[in-house]
């Protein structure tokens, strides 16, 4: 997801966003150290989603 359409979310959205996404990095990484992950960047794209959610978060709470 781009950037302009985070910062068009609110809060509560971006928080349930931010919970799929640990989510997903948890699966991703059960399934990368069990060597059945074929993509092997899909972890670090999580990652830097979940930053990016957490930026954006902290930015509207003040």
């Amino acid at each position: 997801m781009k950037t302009n359409e985070l910062r068009t979310k609110s809060i509560n959205e971006l928080k349930g966003l931010l919970l799929k996404t640990s989510q997903n990095i948890s699966g991703s990484q059960f399934y990368h150290a069990r060597a059945r992950s074929k993509n092997v960047k899909e972890i670090r794209e999580w990652r830097k989603l979940r930053a990016r959610l957490l930026t954006l978060i902290k930015e509207k709470s003040l």
